[in-house]
């Protein structure tokens, strides 16, 4: 049962982490791409903000809360 629960909690970690960190990347990157285009004058491509900064960022946000999740949940029980 305890095992169960463990996972269930890292699980939700992993999915808030997720989603955090997706978000945060896109916007970020959305930002840096606009003010490079607006002081070089070059034609930035803002889907390079979700593909590639939004899914690195989201992977290692769910990465990171799964891991939250397990340690803060064995360190409660100990």
């Amino acid at each position: 049962m305890n095992a169960a629960r463990t996972l269930g909690k890292a699980i939700v970690f992993a999915i808030m982490g997720a989603a955090l960190g997706f978000f945060t990347g896109t916007a970020l990157g959305i930002i840096v791409l606009a003010i490079l285009d607006f002081v070089g004058k070059m034609q930035a491509d803002l889907t390079i903000s979700y593909r590639i900064i939004g899914l690195s960022t989201g992977t290692m946000g769910m990465v990171g809360g799964f891991l939250f999740g397990v340690i803060r949940d064995l360190r409660k029980q100990s």
